[in-house]
């Protein structure tokens, strides 16, 4: 089977869904975007970059808003909103780079906590 680019139409297969995207949700994560491209002029975020730092800055909005943060202080946005921003940028670099794929590997499956 020859590979297809992303999002290249296949014949009899179902479009995307692109009605069932939250449209108040998307456009407030594109203005996300559109702030974080003006305050960083000339750095391209949508440039590869190691996929770990999308991953940290996910993580770190991921535990604010579990304690209890509903805002985050830079930008005065929700953090579900960051959130939603960091895990597409994260899902883009992953379709698009993969040799940015800086993830640990680990020797063996991770497991709980010791004695568990």
């Amino acid at each position: 089977m020859a590979d297809r680019a992303y999002g290249e139409a296949v014949a009899g297969a179902p479009k995307p869904a692109t009605d069932l995207l939250p449209p108040d949700v998307l456009l407030a994560v594109a203005g996300l975007f559109a702030a974080s491209a003006a305050k960083h002029a000339g750095r391209d975020i949508n440039a590869p970059r190691p996929w770990s730092a999308d991953y940290a800055s996910l993580q770190r909005h991921l535990l604010a808003f579990w304690a209890g943060a509903d805002t985050d202080p830079e930008s005065g946005q929700a953090q579900a909103l960051h959130i939603a921003a960091r895990a597409m940028m994260l899902a883009a670099s992953v379709l698009r780079y993969p040799e940015q794929d800086d993830r640990p590997r680990l020797t063996c499956p991770p497991t709980g906590p010791p004695g568990s």
